[in-house]
């Protein structure tokens, strides 16, 4: 699962931004620059990542959020 972070408050439908082509896109980055086992099972676009006081990604709450959203 991959979580996207877009630059200055874009919004997903104005910029045009198809989940599906991202993914692809991805898909392939990462079988080229890192491992061909590795595979995307979802993108979740989203406004910011949830940190700790030392700025590490809360990956706990991004869990709970998806299964919360499923």
């Amino acid at each position: 699962m991959i979580y996207v972070v877009l630059k200055n408050d874009v919004d997903v439908k104005e910029a045009g931004i198809n989940k599906e082509v991202l993914k692809t896109a991805m898909q392939k980055s990462i079988k080229t620059k890192l491992n061909p086992l590795f595979g995307i099972s979802d993108v979740v676009i989203t406004e910011s990542l949830p940190r700790t006081a030392s700025n590490k990604v809360m990956r706990r709450v991004l869990r709970d959020e998806y299964v919360a959203a499923s």
